[in-house]
């Protein structure tokens, strides 16, 4: 069974296929910086609690965010419509810049055996995990 090329949209994550193996086919996920992330509490500036007391905004008097939602499996993921109400996000460890959202998806694992969790706190895999797609919408910063 070969590898999905490059700009296929399937991206494998079992055991002999996963995270682990991709670097040996794409060279360019074998970095430093790359996905798993190990996070230590004994590594934070300040305590994990205190970094996440983010505040959300959205375009719309109703609060409502606007987009499509999709479920492949693996992870739901919502795409933000941002014509009909942009979502921003600001405060805690962001120092004052306002981001907007284009994405966000939600990973989990339907198998008792495997973490749906991709990252790790203090050495320890979850079952699941939200991650967001942001980019700076303060024009000061750009």
């Amino acid at each position: 069974m070969g590898l999905p090329r490059h700009g296929d949209k399937c991206i494998i994550y079992n055991l002999a296929y996963g995270p682990k193996k991709w670097s040996e086919h794409y060279p360019v996920c074998g970095g430093k910086r790359q996905s798993p992330i190990r996070m230590e509490s004994e590594h934070a500036e300040k305590p994990l609690n205190e970094m996440f007391s983010l505040e959300l905004f959205t375009g719309n008097e109703d609060g409502i965010i606007y987009g499509q939602l999709m479920n492949d499996g693996y992870h739901l993921s919502m795409l933000i419509y941002g014509a009909m109400g942009r979502v921003e996000i600001t405060g805690g460890p962001l120092n004052g810049i306002v981001f907007s959202l284009y994405n966000f998806h939600f990973h989990y694992s339907c198998d008792e055996y495997l973490d749906g969790s991709e990252h790790s706190l203090d050495g320890e895999k979850y079952e699941g995990e939200a991650r967001g797609f942001l980019h700076i919408a303060s024009s000061s910063f750009l």
